[in-house]
């Protein structure tokens, strides 16, 4: 039987996965091929780097894949604590799955349009590449709601496993609060955005998450009693 350092070892992987994927399909590939305020370079740049487009769509699914195994190792790992907050923890987890793949379909209505403009080119399909690409943003919104909520009991869970550092799990409970915060604020107010600390709230889930990720990694949990 796994003991309990090994299996937290590997728990902390499957969250490196995720991190890594999300961070490169979420934030470096948009970064390098859309232009938010011009839609006639964003798909130049589209067209021009389809295959990269193409990579963090599969990078995408790979993080779904697993952060569903996530939330799954992390109920095997943290169950014995609190039965209820784990069954929580995972319910939330697989909530945000479906909505995730389904969001997926704008960026393929995207991959449709470029090969459309390359048969014959029209200006509409610049419009139309980013206002898909816009709700897919308003999607990923709407899934962070579960992305935040998960957080909350994970925390809770790993503050009273008491192998674990209370400031990373503590992080983590604010982590959640952050988000819903972020969720509504853009949800509510036009230029949230531009209020300039929205980056930062979104800071203390970031440290939190790798905290643990690493911290896992490195240190893993000790052996349970028999």
């Amino acid at each position: 039987m796994m003991n309990n350092k090994k299996s937290a070892r590997i728990t902390g992987l499957i969250y490196l996965v995720v991190v890594i994927t999300g961070m490169i399909s979420l934030a470096y590939i948009p970064s390098q091929l859309i232009d938010w305020k011009n839609e006639t370079i964003t798909l130049s740049n589209l067209m021009n780097h389809e295959t990269l487009f193409r990579i963090g769509i599969a990078l995408h699914v790979l993080c779904y894949l697993a952060f569903t195994a996530l939330g799954l190792a992390f109920y095997r790992l943290l169950h014995h604590i609190n039965q209820g907050f784990a069954r929580v923890m995972v319910v939330l987890v697989l909530l945000s799955i479906p909505i995730s793949f389904l969001n997926l379909q704008h960026k393929y209505e995207v991959l449709n349009i470029i090969k459309v403009e390359k048969i014959k080119s029209d200006a509409h399909h610049a419009t139309q590449a980013l206002q898909n690409l816009h709700s897919y943003n308003d999607g990923i919104l709407i899934v962070s709601v579960f992305w935040g909520l998960w957080l909350f009991p994970l925390g809770y869970l790993l503050y009273h496993s008491h192998q674990f550092p209370k400031v990373l799990s503590i992080l983590l409970m604010l982590g959640c609060l952050t988000y819903l915060i972020n969720f509504f604020g853009n949800t509510l107010i036009e230029d949230y955005k531009s209020l300039g600390f929205p980056s930062y709230l979104s800071m203390v889930s970031g440290i939190a998450e790798i905290g643990t990720c690493f911290w896992l990694i490195i240190f893993g949990f000790k052996q349970k009693p028999n």
